[in-house]
């Protein structure tokens, strides 16, 4: 299918389909690293990855070269230089050098390139012909700054409901990540890393190879990130920027499920950002009396509030729910007021939110799946990964992009668990 054609399947006729991952002794193992490992969920590849940072980066960099390759040579840079030839080299990758990585992640990105040089050891495997030289390190900054550098033009959508909505009461959360159409199938991967650093958590991440940051994850704890792009306040000048992705990394890895707004709001306080993020966190716990409910982090360079807003539940908007997509609510000025668009899809969720609390009826995975198909999109702006999570379970139910346009939420459902990523040895 072309980008832009009006392909769109009615609302209610979405055919869920979910994959169930077999029990971890029955995963494949494909290819092993040290004491990383690589096998697949469906034709999604799995990346479980230990050790130092260093360790992290050279086992993704040796099981998923390959990938990053080609996400680099035949998706993001020819979409880059389509307009201007050399944009790639003369435009993005010295805006890359605006940021910062923290010692732990430049670690990690050296760690990918050796690893891609290990597993690769001739230079044609390494070329990126669309430029004709050998993939370098400057290469995984620009492809790790690059939400940063040319911000989405479509965003994100997210919800998360419990108490009355849901069975039991527990926490559940849907995520479209949207993206404008890039031609080709982005290389979606879920990444799993165990750092060996004894104050850093594990987690498990949908994302795309090359990528040393966070967009959707869920920790040890239970506790998910999800960011969703955000103009933001106007930001003064930095001497260097924080990628928005390295920050929420940050964020999955040291945040705890216990701990309160306040904590993990601190994190992304006064880290120099370039654009805004909406940041939906999550939990296992969902406890009213110490505010541990479900939240959004509305944030960005502007020191206003050292750079970050906390907006929790609105029961006058929906009760037991919280909605994001892609506008301030509150950490903003008249002269930003969000895209129409963004509003759009925030009511949808927030009257499909609503309309199980009026009817008394529960939201689980299968209802999850309609509520982010009803705000879902193909063409020119593309739902490229969809994924239902339930914290207390440590499950993850996602379905990903099958390339020309069209929505995640189209395609097949694979469900994995925490015990079953992390079983894999």
């Amino acid at each position: 299918m072309e980008c832009g054609s009006d392909y769109k399947l009615k609302s209610g006729e979405i055919d869920i389909k979910i994959n169930k991952m077999q029990p971890s002794n029955r995963i494949e193992i494909t290819e092993r690293y040290g004491k990383s490992v690589r096998s697949t969920a469906g034709n999604v590849p799995i990346l479980v990855l230990r050790g130092g940072y260093e360790e992290l980066g050279e086992a993704q960099g040796a099981l998923a070269g390959k990938e990053i390759v080609g996400l680099l040579d035949k998706i993001l840079i020819p979409y880059v230089n389509q307009a201007q030839p050399t944009a790639w080299e003369s435009r993005v990758v010295p805006a890359a050098g605006s940021f910062e990585f923290p010692a732990r992640y430049e670690r990690e990105l050296s760690g990918i390139m050796q690893g891609i040089e290990n597993r690769y050891p001739g230079k044609l495997d390494r070329m990126l012909l669309s430029i004709g030289r050998e993939i370098n390190i400057d290469d995984l900054r620009a492809l790790n700054c690059f939400i940063d550098i040319m911000p989405s033009e479509g965003g994100c959508s997210s919800f998360s409901a419990w108490g009355s909505l849901t069975e039991g009461g527990e926490v559940i959360c849907g995520r479209n990540l949207d993206e404008r159409y890039i031609p080709g199938k982005p290389p979606f991967v879920i990444m799993a890393r165990e750092p060996a650093e004894s104050n850093r958590q594990a987690s498990i991440e949908l994302t795309c190879p090359g990528i040393v940051g966070t967009s959707t994850a869920m920790n040890r704890d239970g506790l998910i990130v999800m960011g969703h792009d955000e103009q933001g306040l106007q930001c003064p000048a930095a001497g260097k920027w924080l990628p928005r992705s390295i920050v929420l990394r940050d964020v999955i890895e040291s945040a705890r499920a216990e701990d309160s707004v306040d904590r993990i709001a601190s994190i992304v306080k006064e880290r120099p950002a370039r654009s805004g993020n909406n940041t939906h966190i999550a939990r296992t716990v969902h406890d009213h009396a110490n505010g541990s409910l479900p939240f959004v982090l509305e944030w960005d360079g502007n020191r206003v509030e050292d750079g970050a807003t906390v907006r929790i539940e609105d029961p006058s908007v929906v009760k037991d729910a919280i909605v994001c997509t892609n506008h301030f609510v509150r950490r903003r000025t008249e002269k930003l007021e969000g895209s129409s668009d963004s509003r759009m899809r925030f009511q949808v969720l927030t009257d499909s939110l609503r309309e199980y609390h009026d009817s008394k009826k529960t939201i689980g995975v299968e209802n999850a799946i309609k509520i982010m198909d009803s705000v879902a999109r193909s063409g020119e702006i593309v739902t490229y990964l969809t994924s239902i999570a339930i914290p207390g379970e440590k499950r993850i139910v996602f379905a990903v992009s099958p390339g020309g346009g069209i929505s995640a939420t189209r395609e097949e459902w694979i469900e994995i668990t925490w015990d079953q990523i992390f079983g894999m040895s």
